[in-house]
């Protein structure tokens, strides 16, 4: 194994003996020649070197002395001649040999002044400007310049030599320095290495700190993002906030409003009226308003085509009303008087001197007029028994209505009761009725029993359909109707009126009338009777019936001011 030739042979040390991994013995003065003689060749370039040193000891260097060279400058102090003369024979010295130094024989160091490298085996090879020698020992002895102005001068002549850069590469140990000058040179080489740690930590540091700050500045913007993001949805909370804060404004005026709205009975319903949300009441049989009810019910019999609501394939000419209950909901009756405020406030009481009005007026319905403020008149409804207790509870919705219908999908009434016994299915045999097909099967037919509601109705503004158009009322078969048609100002009608032959119309036998919301009638009787096709009640006249109606509605009950 071959000692380590990068440092001083006589000292090793721990620390610094990088790139050897001899032992301490092998550190030895044995492994290092030491030349003494100091008697200068002018053949030789290394006796050259020894003649401006006499007393410096020549040392073996590694074969890497050149790249070495390239990495870590070498303190000034370490080759410097050692003699105690003065500057001017430093001077003297180095001038005698100038020749040699620059002779052509040798290969100009590219670092020129700023070389400090002190290995024989390199000044045996490159040559140096004459600056290289007195520089560094004249200006520290002959300028007198302090040790801070030396460490500005060197680290100017220094700037361009790469070995600055590059701290962890061999480094050779300093020998023990006994000349002061040569001291002060060694400490500003420490200084100058002190700095130059202390810059790449200091660069280091700011790279550090730079990458820091990038993640700072983007953290900061994505805060910024979140922020303006916060901002936006507060704005859209307060928004909705106050949207919900006016609904609620309104729904509480709204609230007080349809408290506010009569919900007066019917006179003749009695004071307590709605002890319980629902109840039927039974009309004793022979009262007034039992008999105004039944003949009303017989009154407005038609002659049909012995097709459907026969009694053994005949047309009934009369209904033997069994019993008569009136329905009295609550919640029904508060819908339909908050609709029927509505339509009062929706023509703002001026509904008696429109167009409909006049015109019901000259046709009248045989059904009596309740209310001219608002249209409201006794209608008949015939339907299946199995969604009639549907009726009577929860009230009709027209969304659900067939679609089938002349004019689409609504509520239909009538003011024929035979009209709307049509679409009365037999209980036992489910026929019978337009909508399942004519003829009965059962026997005893004149024993089946019936029910028929006969409704309070609101109609409003009503649209009279003379001239039936199927697309207009009815549509086509992918977008039917359910609602009324629009008027000249592009307001909605209240109802439809499908006139009858009998008052011009081109179609309809019969009147119907159809309604499209829900709320708009209310189911007060509810009348069950049998069919019969013998006349054995005469028909006491439809203008009689309806002023008996007129009568019994004024005078009967007169605990509550209609």
């Amino acid at each position: 194994m071959e000692a380590c030739s990068n440092f001083v042979a006589q000292e090793w040390k721990k620390h610094e003996c990088r790139n050897c991994f001899q032992k301490k013995d092998n550190h030895s003065g044995n492994q290092a020649t030491i030349t003494t003689d100091s008697t200068v060749s002018s053949s030789m370039p290394d006796k050259k070197l020894n003649s401006l040193s006499p007393n410096k000891p020549n040392r073996k260097f590694s074969k890497h002395d050149d790249e070495f060279h390239t990495t870590l400058p070498k303190p000034p102090s370490m080759n410097r001649s050692r003699t105690s003369d003065t500057t001017e024979s430093n001077v003297l010295s180095v001038g005698s040999n100038l020749d040699d130094i620059h002779s052509s024989e040798l290969i100009p160091c590219r670092y020129g002044v700023n070389c400090y490298r002190r290995n024989p085996t390199h000044f045996q090879k490159y040559s140096h400007p004459i600056e290289f020698i007195i520089e560094p020992v004249a200006v520290k002895l002959v300028t007198g310049l302090s040790s801070e102005q030396e460490i500005k001068l060197h680290d100017t002549n220094a700037t361009g030599a790469d070995g600055l850069n590059q701290k962890n590469n061999n480094e050779i140990s300093s020998e023990t320095i006994a000349n002061p000058e040569e001291q002060l040179l060694q400490q500003q080489y420490d200084l100058q290495k002190h700095i130059r740690l202390a810059d790449e930590r200091l660069r280091a540091s700011m790279a550090d700190s730079e990458v820091k700050f990038k993640k700072y500045e983007e953290k900061i913007e994505a805060l910024q993002s979140n922020l303006i993001a916060m901002a936006t949805y507060h704005q859209q909370l307060e928004h909705a906030l106050g949207d919900e804060l006016d609904k609620r404004e309104k729904r509480e005026l709204e609230k007080k409003r349809i408290l506010s709205i009569k919900r007066d009975t019917p006179s003749y319903w009695g004071p307590n009226a709605f002890e319980q949300p629902y109840r039927e009441v039974g009309i004793q049989i022979g009262s007034a308003e039992f008999n105004i009810i039944s003949q009303l019910l017989n009154d407005t019999i038609a002659v049909h085509d012995h097709k459907f609501g026969t009694i053994y394939r005949k047309d009934p000419t009369e209904f033997i009303v069994t019993n008569i209950h009136r329905v009295q909901n609550d919640k029904l009756w508060h819908e339909y008087c908050f609709k029927k405020e509505q339509i009062i406030e929706k023509h703002k009481g001026e509904l008696k001197d429109c167009a409909s009005s006049k015109y019901l007026k000259k046709y009248s319905f045989l059904t009596p007029l309740l209310d001219i403020n608002a249209n409201e008149y006794w209608l008949f409804h015939g339907c299946d028994q199995a969604i009639l207790p549907f009726l009577l509870h929860s009230g009709y919705d027209p969304r659900v209505s067939s679609l089938d219908g002349m004019f689409g999908g609504g509520f239909y009434l009538a003011e024929n009761s035979s009209k709307s016994n049509q679409y009365i299915p037999c209980p036992g045999c489910g026929a019978n009725s337009i909508f399942t097909g004519s003829g009965c099967k059962c026997h005893n037919q004149e024993n089946i029993l019936f029910s028929i509601v006969l409704y309070r109705a609101v109609l409003g503004d009503v649209h009279v359909a003379r001239e039936y158009d199927k697309n207009k009322y009815r549509g086509e078969k992918k977008r039917r109707v359910r609602r009324p048609p629009l008027k000249d100002n592009d307001i909605l009608y209240d109802s439809v009126l499908g006139e009858s032959m009998h008052h011009g119309g081109n179609l309809l036998k019969y009147r119907e009338v159809i309604l499209y919301e829900c709320g708009q009638a209310y189911p007060e009787y509810v009348i069950k009777f049998r069919r019969s096709a013998e006349n054995s009640k005469p028909p006491a006249g439809v203008k009689n019936v309806k002023d008996r109606c007129y009568d019994f509605l004024r005078n009967t009950f007169k605990l509550r001011p209609e």
